[in-house]
Protein backbone atom coordinates (compact mmCIF):
# COMPACT_ATOMS: atom_id res chain seq x y z
CA UNK A 1 0.00 0.00 0.00
CA UNK A 2 1.30 3.45 -0.91
CA UNK A 3 1.38 6.32 1.60
CA UNK A 4 -1.44 8.04 -0.29
CA UNK A 5 -3.67 5.04 0.36
CA UNK A 6 -3.63 3.68 -3.17
CA UNK A 7 -3.01 0.01 -3.77
CA UNK A 8 0.25 -0.90 -5.46
CA UNK A 9 -0.02 -2.84 -8.76
CA UNK A 10 1.62 -5.84 -7.11
CA UNK A 11 -1.09 -5.95 -4.43
CA UNK A 12 -3.91 -5.59 -6.96
CA UNK A 13 -2.58 -8.54 -8.92
CA UNK A 14 -1.44 -10.89 -6.17
CA UNK A 15 -4.28 -10.41 -3.66
CA UNK A 16 -7.07 -12.23 -5.55
CA UNK A 17 -4.78 -15.10 -6.51
CA UNK A 18 -3.52 -15.52 -2.94
CA UNK A 19 -7.13 -15.80 -1.76
CA UNK A 20 -7.96 -18.30 -4.50
CA UNK A 21 -4.95 -20.53 -3.84
CA UNK A 22 -5.47 -20.32 -0.09
CA UNK A 23 -9.08 -21.40 -0.33
CA UNK A 24 -8.03 -24.49 -2.30
CA UNK A 25 -5.10 -25.48 -0.11
CA UNK A 26 -7.20 -25.53 3.09
CA UNK A 27 -9.46 -28.09 1.45
CA UNK A 28 -6.68 -30.71 1.29
CA UNK A 29 -7.77 -33.12 4.07
CA UNK A 30 -4.70 -35.37 4.13
CA UNK A 31 -1.13 -35.00 2.95
CA UNK A 32 -1.29 -37.97 0.55
CA UNK A 33 -4.22 -36.36 -1.28
CA UNK A 34 -2.27 -33.18 -2.11
CA UNK A 35 -1.20 -34.31 -5.57
CA UNK A 36 -4.70 -35.43 -6.54
CA UNK A 37 -6.32 -32.19 -5.39
CA UNK A 38 -3.64 -30.00 -6.97
CA UNK A 39 -4.03 -31.74 -10.32
CA UNK A 40 -7.77 -31.17 -10.13
CA UNK A 41 -7.24 -27.52 -9.16
CA UNK A 42 -4.87 -26.87 -12.06
CA UNK A 43 -7.21 -28.60 -14.51
CA UNK A 44 -10.08 -26.32 -13.47
CA UNK A 45 -8.10 -23.10 -12.93
CA UNK A 46 -5.22 -23.34 -15.38
CA UNK A 47 -5.98 -20.01 -17.03
CA UNK A 48 -6.08 -18.20 -13.68
CA UNK A 49 -2.75 -19.68 -12.60
CA UNK A 50 -1.17 -18.82 -15.94
CA UNK A 51 -2.31 -15.20 -15.61
CA UNK A 52 -0.94 -15.07 -12.08
CA UNK A 53 2.49 -16.35 -13.13
CA UNK A 54 2.52 -14.05 -16.16
CA UNK A 55 1.62 -10.92 -14.19
CA UNK A 56 4.04 -11.58 -11.33
CA UNK A 57 6.82 -12.25 -13.83
CA UNK A 58 6.16 -8.92 -15.55
CA UNK A 59 6.32 -6.95 -12.31
CA UNK A 60 9.60 -8.57 -11.34
CA UNK A 61 11.50 -8.08 -14.60
CA UNK A 62 10.78 -4.41 -15.44
CA UNK A 63 12.19 -1.43 -13.56
CA UNK A 64 11.30 2.25 -14.00
CA UNK A 65 14.18 4.31 -15.40
CA UNK A 66 12.59 7.75 -15.78
CA UNK A 67 9.32 9.55 -16.42
CA UNK A 68 8.33 12.87 -17.94
CA UNK A 69 5.28 14.72 -19.29
CA UNK A 70 4.11 14.94 -22.88
CA UNK A 71 1.73 17.75 -23.85
CA UNK A 72 0.10 17.11 -27.20
CA UNK A 73 0.12 20.16 -29.50
CA UNK A 74 -3.27 21.64 -30.37
CA UNK A 75 -2.53 21.11 -34.08
CA UNK A 76 -1.65 17.42 -33.70
CA UNK A 77 -3.27 15.32 -36.45
CA UNK A 78 -3.20 11.57 -35.91
CA UNK A 79 -4.10 10.68 -39.52
CA UNK A 80 -1.11 12.58 -40.92
CA UNK A 81 1.38 12.32 -38.05
CA UNK A 82 3.84 9.81 -39.52
CA UNK A 83 3.99 11.13 -43.06
CA UNK A 84 4.38 14.74 -41.87
CA UNK A 85 6.95 13.60 -39.30
CA UNK A 86 9.01 11.95 -42.05
CA UNK A 87 8.79 15.06 -44.21
CA UNK A 88 9.86 17.31 -41.34
CA UNK A 89 12.49 15.15 -39.61
CA UNK A 90 13.42 12.37 -42.05
CA UNK A 91 16.88 13.82 -42.68
CA UNK A 92 17.67 13.64 -38.96
CA UNK A 93 17.50 9.82 -38.97
CA UNK A 94 20.15 7.55 -40.44
CA UNK A 95 17.47 4.84 -40.52
CA UNK A 96 13.79 5.61 -41.07
CA UNK A 97 11.97 2.41 -42.00
CA UNK A 98 9.94 2.81 -45.19
CA UNK A 99 7.05 0.83 -43.67
CA UNK A 100 6.47 3.39 -40.91
CA UNK A 101 3.63 5.23 -42.60
CA UNK A 102 0.20 6.50 -41.63
CA UNK A 103 -1.50 3.91 -43.84
CA UNK A 104 0.32 1.02 -42.12
CA UNK A 105 -0.57 2.19 -38.60
CA UNK A 106 -4.17 3.34 -38.96
CA UNK A 107 -5.37 0.92 -36.26
CA UNK A 108 -3.24 2.26 -33.40
CA UNK A 109 -5.08 1.39 -30.18
CA UNK A 110 -5.12 4.85 -28.62
CA UNK A 111 -5.15 8.25 -30.32
CA UNK A 112 -3.50 11.05 -28.35
CA UNK A 113 -5.82 14.01 -27.79
CA UNK A 114 -4.63 17.48 -28.82
CA UNK A 115 -4.16 19.80 -25.85
CA UNK A 116 -4.01 17.06 -23.22
CA UNK A 117 -0.98 15.98 -21.20
CA UNK A 118 0.21 12.42 -20.59
CA UNK A 119 2.81 10.83 -18.37
CA UNK A 120 5.49 8.94 -20.26
CA UNK A 121 7.48 6.26 -18.43
CA UNK A 122 10.45 4.31 -19.70
CA UNK A 123 10.84 0.87 -18.17
CA UNK A 124 13.94 -1.21 -18.68
CA UNK A 125 14.21 -4.97 -18.65
CA UNK A 126 16.34 -5.91 -15.66
CA UNK A 127 19.84 -7.21 -16.31
CA UNK A 128 19.01 -10.66 -14.92
CA UNK A 129 16.07 -11.06 -17.30
CA UNK A 130 17.34 -12.16 -20.69
CA UNK A 131 14.04 -11.79 -22.57
CA UNK A 132 10.27 -11.59 -22.17
CA UNK A 133 7.71 -12.25 -24.87
CA UNK A 134 5.50 -9.69 -26.54
CA UNK A 135 2.54 -11.14 -24.63
CA UNK A 136 4.30 -10.67 -21.27
CA UNK A 137 5.23 -7.10 -22.13
CA UNK A 138 1.64 -6.30 -23.11
CA UNK A 139 0.44 -7.80 -19.83
CA UNK A 140 2.88 -5.57 -17.96
CA UNK A 141 1.62 -2.46 -19.77
CA UNK A 142 -1.93 -3.50 -18.93
CA UNK A 143 -0.97 -3.78 -15.26
CA UNK A 144 0.32 -0.19 -15.48
CA UNK A 145 -2.99 1.05 -17.02
CA UNK A 146 -1.04 2.17 -20.09
CA UNK A 147 -2.55 3.49 -23.30
CA UNK A 148 -0.95 2.07 -26.46
CA UNK A 149 0.00 4.96 -28.72
CA UNK A 150 1.90 3.12 -31.46
CA UNK A 151 4.20 4.64 -34.06
CA UNK A 152 2.40 8.00 -34.01
CA UNK A 153 2.90 8.27 -30.26
CA UNK A 154 6.61 7.50 -30.20
CA UNK A 155 7.22 9.92 -33.08
CA UNK A 156 5.42 12.73 -31.26
CA UNK A 157 7.23 12.00 -28.00
CA UNK A 158 10.60 12.16 -29.78
CA UNK A 159 9.60 15.48 -31.34
CA UNK A 160 8.22 17.10 -28.18
CA UNK A 161 10.41 15.56 -25.46
CA UNK A 162 13.79 15.04 -27.13
CA UNK A 163 15.90 15.89 -24.08
CA UNK A 164 14.01 13.42 -21.87
CA UNK A 165 13.52 10.63 -24.35
CA UNK A 166 16.57 9.04 -25.98
CA UNK A 167 19.58 9.00 -23.68
CA UNK A 168 22.56 6.70 -23.96
CA UNK A 169 23.84 4.90 -27.00
CA UNK A 170 22.22 2.17 -29.00
CA UNK A 171 19.37 1.34 -26.57
CA UNK A 172 16.03 0.83 -28.34
CA UNK A 173 12.86 2.37 -26.95
CA UNK A 174 9.93 0.20 -28.04
CA UNK A 175 6.36 1.42 -28.51
CA UNK A 176 4.28 -1.73 -28.14
CA UNK A 177 0.72 -2.22 -29.28
CA UNK A 178 -1.70 -5.09 -29.76
CA UNK A 179 -0.61 -7.49 -32.54
CA UNK A 180 -3.49 -6.53 -34.82
CA UNK A 181 -2.43 -2.87 -34.62
CA UNK A 182 1.20 -3.48 -35.58
CA UNK A 183 2.90 -3.92 -38.94
CA UNK A 184 3.05 -7.56 -40.07
CA UNK A 185 6.18 -7.94 -42.18
CA UNK A 186 6.05 -10.83 -44.69
CA UNK A 187 9.38 -12.22 -43.42
CA UNK A 188 9.99 -10.72 -39.97
CA UNK A 189 6.43 -11.16 -38.71
CA UNK A 190 4.76 -8.72 -36.29
CA UNK A 191 6.93 -5.62 -35.83
CA UNK A 192 6.73 -2.78 -33.28
CA UNK A 193 8.07 0.73 -33.90
CA UNK A 194 11.21 1.60 -31.94
CA UNK A 195 13.76 4.40 -31.74
CA UNK A 196 17.38 4.40 -30.66
CA UNK A 197 20.48 6.56 -30.67
CA UNK A 198 23.44 4.86 -32.31
CA UNK A 199 26.95 4.75 -30.84
CA UNK A 200 27.93 7.87 -32.80
CA UNK A 201 24.82 9.83 -31.86
CA UNK A 202 22.86 8.97 -34.98
CA UNK A 203 19.14 8.26 -34.53
CA UNK A 204 17.21 5.29 -35.88
CA UNK A 205 13.44 4.90 -36.34
CA UNK A 206 12.87 1.28 -37.22
CA UNK A 207 10.58 -1.71 -36.83
CA UNK A 208 11.52 -4.37 -34.30
CA UNK A 209 10.36 -7.97 -35.02
CA UNK A 210 8.75 -8.06 -31.61
CA UNK A 211 6.90 -11.37 -31.97
CA UNK A 212 10.08 -13.28 -32.81
CA UNK A 213 12.56 -11.17 -30.83
CA UNK A 214 10.59 -10.22 -27.72
CA UNK A 215 11.83 -7.58 -25.27
CA UNK A 216 15.50 -8.22 -24.51
CA UNK A 217 17.89 -7.40 -21.71
CA UNK A 218 18.55 -3.64 -21.61
CA UNK A 219 15.63 -2.67 -23.87
CA UNK A 220 13.37 0.24 -22.91
CA UNK A 221 9.61 -0.31 -22.98
CA UNK A 222 7.57 2.87 -23.39
CA UNK A 223 4.52 3.29 -21.16
CA UNK A 224 2.08 6.19 -21.62
CA UNK A 225 -0.57 7.05 -19.02
CA UNK A 226 -3.43 9.50 -18.96
CA UNK A 227 -2.97 12.26 -16.40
Amino acid sequence: MFENGKTAPEERIIGPYRNLLGSVVVQFPREHEFEEHMCSFLANNGEVVNRFLRDVLCIEVFSLVRSFTLTVPEKYQFLHQLDSFREKHGDEFVVFDANITDSNFLDTSFVLVPGLSYEVKLFRLRDNARMVTMEHALAFLESQSAVLVGAQGIALIWEQCTSDFLKGGNIPVISLDKPESLWNHPEKGICAPCMANGDLGETLFSLCPIKKRGIREGDFLMCVNKN
